[in-house]
């Protein structure tokens, strides 16, 4: 927002920007709201513009949105209609609502990408953060980019890109970032692919441990496909929790359950019971006690998640404060009967 406000005060408007933040920590959205006027006009009239300190339903003109759920929100409020120009990114950071699903709670995007080429006047919507990560840059100068490219604002390139220099930070890295967001804006013409999930799964790959293909071959045999995607989910758990002799172990308790709800009428109730299972027995199989999350959480591949996050140099130090306070009942949990 910072940016806009720059580009619009440089080329002879009033800007102003306001945040209403979210409603908690990691669950709400802050909404940047920015108004600008021609200073030329004020000039003209001779009276200052009244200018508003936040969204109004329906008369929005730009909403700029940095994640696929936030399009999503910007229509349910309104804010979206045949006067806007929305630009959006399709990738998702998954909500606390998705994420405390047991199974796949993910939102489905789909629908909200139709309705938003319904709505808006115009739609540009493409993965920014992957372009953001392509070009070692972040998101915002790919969404500025898109912003440019949309010429909804009357602002040419290279007022643009001067804004970006005139910050005086990461400069080049910026710019290349601004400049793919607006190569990629270019090409918007089809409407996002189903999400993964949203089908049933594949064969397993080639590649895969043959015991643990013939597990997996063995489960697509026995259960239906609605418990199958879960029961995959399971089998990992499973096995990441100790090894494929116990992965075979949880297969051989969820085809006795399948059988129990074969012989109860399952078909008809469209497999709960199996469904149900091949979800909890995972998660009863596979408690997280405390030496589960520290097993977790000192992995090296974790690490490495959290180096390739801020893109640090080889070789250069990445501090991480990390937090686990189990309390004594936790502690005790791990412990022989007779002791805990």
């Amino acid at each position: 927002s910072k940016w806009i406000i720059d580009l619009a005060e440089r080329r002879g408007f009033i800007a102003q920007s306001t945040s209403v933040p979210g409603v908690a920590q990691r669950t709400g959205a802050t909404i940047y709201y920015l108004e600008m006027f021609p200073v030329s006009d004020i000039e003209a009239s001779g009276k200052p513009p009244v200018l508003s300190l936040t969204p109004v339903e329906g008369d929005v003109d730009i909403v700029i949105a940095s994640e696929m759920m936030e399009v999503g929100r910007a229509l349910m409020r309104g804010f979206v209609t045949a006067n806007t120009t929305l630009i959006g990114s399709s990738h998702r950071e998954y909500t606390i609502a998705e994420k405390m699903q047991l199974g796949d709670g993910r939102r489905q995007t789909a629908q909200v990408d139709e309705l938003a080429r319904e709505t808006a006047a115009r739609y540009i919507c493409f993965d920014m953060d992957q372009v953001a990560r392509d070009n070692g840059a972040v998101i915002s100068s790919v969404l500025f980019g898109a912003l440019c490219a949309s010429s909804a604002l009357p602002f040419t390139r290279e007022e643009f890109e001067e804004t970006i220099r005139g910050s005086g930070k990461a400069v080049e890295i910026n710019l290349k970032g601004f400049s793919a967001g607006i190569a990629a804006a270019g090409g918007i013409q089809q409407p996002l692919a189903v999400e993964a999930g949203e089908t049933q799964s594949e064969p397993p790959p080639p590649h895969l441990d043959p015991a643990l293909a013939a597990l997996i071959e063995d489960m697509r045999g026995f259960l239906p496909p609605v418990a199958f995607t879960l029961a995959l989910s399971g089998l990992e758990k499973a096995i990441d929790f100790q090894n494929i002799d116990y992965g075979r172990e949880y297969v051989e308790r969820l085809r006795a359950m399948h059988r129990l709800d074969a012989q109860s009428g399952g078909a008809q109730r469209g497999w709960a019971l199996s469904e149900a299972m091949a979800r909890y027995l995972a998660l009863a199989m596979a408690y997280d006690d405390i030496v589960r999350v520290a097993d977790i959480k000192t992995r090296s591949g974790r690490f490495e998640t959290f180096r390739n996050d801020v893109r640090a140099a080889p070789g250069q130090v990445v501090r991480v404060r990390e937090f686990m306070h189990p309390r004594w009942q936790e502690i005790c949990d791990i412990m022989p009967q007779g002791m805990g």
